[in-house]
């Protein structure tokens, strides 16, 4: 079994590793701990001048959303949407990402996408999603690995999967756990055979999809309430409308490499929109729904505690500890951390290095799971 080096380490790799253009050297273990800082007090986001704007109870978090009429800030992107989507929890979605499973379709209607290692060094993608009720076709779905489930309980989402490994059982069976799966042996969370569907353009398993209309059949079913939790308050934080974030200091971070060794992705910068475009397997990464490259205004590396479970490679991510990240906009990079509390129903934040809420800009963010020991396989420039 792979054994993750310790924490403090961990943090030490964060702040200390090498500049643009070079990869991450492997950092060295050292015993010592060391704690997270913490965050200081919150400070309000400024109230967008055009017309006044209520802002949302805040329980300790610096950004706090604000509604304008009809519409209010999404969760997911801090852009303006109508409060029917944005006051509506999203879903989290398993989106196979092998080979055979690529062009994903529908992924690009997410708003956070999270990417993680499983079996093989091969990754899986999460897509978290609120505008899908009118997707015809979205996939293909593959199943639950538990740390997927620990990241879309802090967007307060419904989770979209096709049965799942062992060790996610336990998880799933909490009440809190809102799910859908396309497995009976998922216990809690299956509805029936009403969500998903098989294609035969495709082998199994990649040709495994859902449409809204179904996903939607399924949360009906199950009772879910499509409403946030009363004390959620978001989990990630955004700039005011018209404000760019704040990367002074940062260095140069236009090419993006995670390190994963399978699928080697890689995002690249492009000056003329502002977005980081994605490629995978050597070639472009496209929505097959749209014909176009998935791009996202925002990326982050976060790094964690991580270990293989058994002899069949199953992931093990503790994503509570808290750790190391690093920001990528605008072309430049810069270095934080996060934190999370210890219940699965906290959402965790991201800090810069003063312990202030790192506020990020407005629209997609691509968050990119990364364990401590493949910390020197991620390259940037």
């Amino acid at each position: 079994m792979k054994k993750i080096l310790a924490f403090a380490f961990v943090l030490t790799m964060a702040v200390g590793l090498i500049a643009c253009g070079k990869k991450e050297e492997a950092p060295v273990e050292t015993p010592a701990p060391v704690e997270t800082p913490k965050p200081e007090a919150p400070a309000e986001t400024p109230v967008p001048e055009e017309e006044p704007a209520e802002e949302e109870e805040s329980a300790g978090n610096m950004w706090v959303r604000q509604t304008n009429g009809d519409q209010v800030q999404s969760y997911l992107t801090g852009e303006w949407v109508d409060k029917s989507v944005g006051d509506t929890r999203p879903i989290a979605y398993v989106f196979n990402n092998a080979q055979a499973a690529c062009p994903q379709t529908g992924i690009s209607r997410s708003g956070v996408i999270y990417e993680a290692p499983v079996e093989g060094y091969m990754t899986r993608l999460m897509g978290v999603m609120e505008e899908w009720q009118d997707l015809k076709k979205i996939g293909s779905v593959r199943s639950c690995r538990d740390y997927f489930v620990q990241f879309a309980l802090e967007f307060d989402a419904i989770y979209c999967h096709y049965g799942q490994a062992v060790y996610a059982l336990d998880l799933l069976s909490k009440d809190y756990v809102n799910n859908v799966s396309g497995l009976a042996s998922s216990g809690a969370g299956y509805p029936g055979d009403i969500v998903y569907y098989r294609t035969s353009d495709r082998k199994a398993p990649h040709n495994c999809y859902a449409s809204g209309e179904g996903i939607m059949k399924g949360i009906d079913k199950l009772g879910y309430s499509m409403d946030y939790d009363k004390e959620y308050t978001g989990r990630l934080g955004f700039v005011s409308e018209g404000e760019t974030a704040d990367m002074s200091g940062g260095q140069s971070g236009k090419v993006i490499k995670p390190g994963y060794p399978v699928n080697k992705p890689t995002f690249e910068y492009n000056e003329s929109d502002g977005l980081y475009y994605r490629s995978q397997y050597g070639g472009k990464q496209i929505d097959d729904m749209t014909g176009k490259q998935l791009a996202v205004k925002n990326v982050i590396l976060q790094y964690c505690y991580a270990d293989t479970r058994d002899a069949k490679g199953y992931w093990w991510v503790d994503s509570h500890t808290g750790g190391p990240m690093r920001y990528f906009s605008d072309g430049k990079v810069i270095e934080g951390t996060w934190e999370r509390g210890e219940d699965d129903t906290d959402s965790g934040h991201y800090y810069d290095q003063n312990g202030n809420e790192l506020l990020l800009n407005q629209g997609k963010t691509w968050i990119c799971i990364i364990s401590a020991t493949d910390a020197g396989e991620v390259h940037w420039e």
